[in-house]
C-alpha cells in the first residue's frame, strides 16, 4: 500500500523472476538431450528439441517483461476508458 505501481511492477518482476528461471531453465536442460540425438529418426527430435527449446526460452523472456508492463500500463488504460465515457474503446 502506498507505493507507486512502476515500483510495484519492479518488485512483482523480481519476486517472479527465480521460480520463472528455474522453471524454464529445467524443462530447458531436460530437452537439451532431444536436441542433440542422434540415430535413427534422430533429425524428427532434433528439430522438436530446438523448437521446443527456442519456444520456452522466447516465452520465458515475453512472460517476464510483458507481464510487468502490463501490470504497469493497466491502470493507465483503465483511467482513460472511464473518462472518456466509451469503456475504453
Amino acid at each position: 500500500m502506498g507505493m507507486s505501481i512502476t515500483w510495484a511492477a519492479v518488485l512483482g518482476a523480481g519476486a517472479r523472476l527465480r521460480p520463472i528461471l528455474m522453471t524454464s531453465l529445467a524443462m530447458v536442460v531436460g530437452l537439451l538431450p532431444l536436441m542433440f540425438a542422434f540415430g535413427v529418426g534422430a533429425h524428427g527430435n532434433r528439430t522438436l528439441g530446438t523448437a521446443s527449446i527456442g519456444g520456452m526460452l522466447i516465452g520465458m523472456i515475453c512472460q517476464i517483461f510483458h507481464c510487468s508492463c502490463t501490470v504497469r500500463n493497466l491502470p493507465v488504460l483503465t483511467r482513460e476508458g472511464e473518462t472518456d465515457g466509451m469503456g475504453g474503446y
